[in-house]
């Protein structure tokens, strides 16, 4: 009787025992379900794991990514009270980065925007922080796990197999193969949905494997034409601009006192513990 109720819940699966061959079965769907797609744009809830602080920063932003134009991504913090687990540890939420960014694919520029300061920084390098992917790559190295992504990741760079098979998702594994993906990732763990073969969600592990960036995609709309560059007028350009030299600070007590001579370095007997009494009282009253 629980065999027969066990194998009448159990979800048919179409994917082969075998999780290789189910991870290229998987890949196929996802090709086939973006093959008409040549831009992407959206909104995601981002959280990135500290396993070393047990803290998770929780973020919630949109990209807008063309690969023959560029990308725009907007990068908000978000608050909850939830404590989220991952690798078996519990992580408290704190509120993530504000930022704004732009990678121009016509000539490699990374723009970096300051909303609160009003200001914004440019050159030709650089790492663009959605992804946690090299800003200066070419456009087929770019993103390599984002929703609609034109022609999906170079399946040779990376190891493929199926992590888990679930009701209405499959995930993937993904390990690089090549180091200079390997320095960026020691994995990634990508979840498909049955339904369409689409993208529903990317978490990629540090190299370091101390912490975890997952993104999890809301809405997400194919084909939406270039990203638009951001508007910049009365913001400061702080390479054409950079900021005046900040003053030097005032010494603190401690620097102060390391000044003087240590006790026994030319005081009269019996004085040189009185005046670092003296010394300690008249550092604490300027506190």
């Amino acid at each position: 009787m629980f065999l027969a109720a066990f194998f009448l819940l159990a979800p048919a699966d179409d994917l082969p025992a075998d999780d290789a061959e189910a991870a290229a079965i998987v890949l196929a769907r996802w090709a086939e379900a973006t093959r008409d797609v040549t831009a992407v744009r959206a909104t995601y809830r981002g959280f990135e794991y500290d396993s070393t602080f047990h803290t998770v920063k929780l973020t919630e932003g949109e990209f807008h990514h063309d690969p023959t134009a560029g990308t725009l991504a907007t990068i908000r913090p978000r608050s909850e009270k939830k404590h989220y687990e991952s690798g078996g540890i519990v992580h408290k939420p704190i509120p993530g980065d504000a930022s704004r960014w732009f990678w121009d694919a016509t000539d490699g520029t990374l723009l970096a925007v300051d909303d609160v300061r009003q200001e914004f920084t440019h050159g030709s390098t650089g790492q663009f922080p959605l992804m946690g992917w090299a800003a200066d790559r070419s456009p087929d190295r770019y993103f390599p796990f984002a929703p609609g992504r034109p022609f999906g990741p170079r399946r040779q760079d990376w190891k493929f197999s199926v992590a888990s098979r679930q009701v209405d998702d499959v995930f993937l594994s993904a390990v690089p193969l090549r180091t200079e993906d390997a320095i960026q990732m020691s994995r990634a763990l990508l979840q498909f949905r049955r339904s369409d073969g689409t993208l529903r969600a990317v978490k990629l592990f540090s190299p370091s494997r101390d912490g975890a960036t997952m993104f999890l995609f809301d809405v997400v709309d194919f084909n939406p034409g270039p990203p638009p560059r951001p508007t910049l007028e009365g913001y400061r350009d702080l390479i054409a601009d950079p900021e005046p030299p900040v003053a030097a600070a005032e010494p603190d007590a401690w620097d102060a006192l390391s000044k003087f001579d240590p006790p026994g370095q030319g005081d009269p007997p019996g004085e040189s513990g009185m005046r670092w009494l003296f010394l300690l009282k008249w550092q604490l009253l300027l506190l």
